[in-house]
């Protein structure tokens, strides 16, 4: 396979070494870990599923361009592609990055639950500012793209629904998976973005709806709950998420915590940084706080950061 974009980051051209078996498999995507220069590394790889082999290419090269034109501190590192013929089934065409791979940030909280949370909270704020100022908007903001690496700093990854927005390179799923997608994700999905779905109209991403949705991702991690977590409990996901969607049309909030909850008096939740998280979630995009803002909210740029200040490679 030709190597595409090669010259615009880094293309791997030594031989890596796939383990036998992926070591996460879900509908879309496929993660396996492999050896470069007898160095582990993670490699992820499109599946063909109601997309064509054509189409998963294009999307896997440019979210690898928009990722690597995006890197900077709390950005997942990118390390480039790989490719490998394996026929027309497959894209033969990997992601690869570090191994291994930052800890997603809501698992790393339930392991480390004493953390300094409005650190993390500053971390994620940089990292989307910096991919903001790159020009690109995220598109998956919440728990599953936000991780903690071995620094204990908070990263962003995730990025196989960026978009440039000058130049409007994205890596655009097939429409059965951005439908799913919006669908599983819906209580960090900003409502401009539910009415499009709901719609039956496409949408891209942008950078209010980042805002919208990082906003989701600092209450799942200021408070231990997921957006909406009081909207139809006890349902099956699918009734709950498309109750969800319906409530955050409406003008629904995620729900503040009463004063003597975990998240005021351990987790560090304020009064300051839940009217930072309320701006973000107005209803009306263009009212949103840009991350410029957010970054120099008083209550997040005070604190005293004792984490080690060495620079991953």
């Amino acid at each position: 396979m030709t190597p595409l974009m090669n010259l615009l980051f880094p293309y791997l051209l030594g031989i890596i070494n796939l383990l036998p078996f992926a070591t996460t498999v879900s509908t879309f995507v496929d993660v396996f870990v492999g050896l470069h220069n007898s160095r582990q590394v993670t490699l992820k790889q499109y599946r063909l599923h109601k997309t064509t082999r054509k189409d998963a290419i294009k999307r896997t090269t440019n979210e690898a361009y928009i990722q690597y034109n995006v890197q900077g501190p709390n950005v997942v590192p990118i390390l480039g592609l790989f490719s490998h013929d394996e026929g027309l089934c497959r894209t033969g065409l990997y992601l690869v990055t570090q191994f291994p791979e930052p800890i997603p940030i809501a698992l790393y909280l339930e392991t480390n639950p004493a953390i300094n949370r409005r650190l993390l909270v500053r971390d994620a704020l940089r990292g989307l500012f910096h991919i903001h100022t790159k020009g690109a908007a995220h598109g998956n903001i919440g728990e599953g793209s936000v991780f903690v690496n071995s620094l204990g700093r908070a990263v962003i990854g995730g990025f196989g629904f960026a978009r440039l927005v000058k130049c409007g390179t994205q890596a655009v799923p097939s429409s059965f998976e951005a439908s799913s997608h919006v669908i599983e994700t819906a209580p960090y999905q900003p409502p401009e973005f539910l009415e499009a779905h709901l719609a039956d109209e496409s949408t891209s991403p942008t950078m209010a709806g980042d805002v919208y949705s990082m906003a989701c991702c600092i209450y799942k991690v200021m408070t231990g709950y997921t957006p909406f977590y009081e909207v139809s409990p006890g349902t099956p996901s699918l009734f709950r998420h498309c109750r969800i969607m319906e409530e955050v049309q409406g003008g629904k909030a995620p729900l503040k915590p009463q004063v003597t909850d975990r998240a005021f008096t351990h987790f560090g939740l304020t009064q300051d940084l839940w009217d930072m998280m309320t701006g973000c979630w107005d209803i009306e995009p263009k009212r949103r706080p840009l991350t410029l803002t957010l970054v120099e909210w008083p209550s997040l740029s005070d604190i005293a950061d004792p984490r080690p200040t060495l620079i991953e490679v």
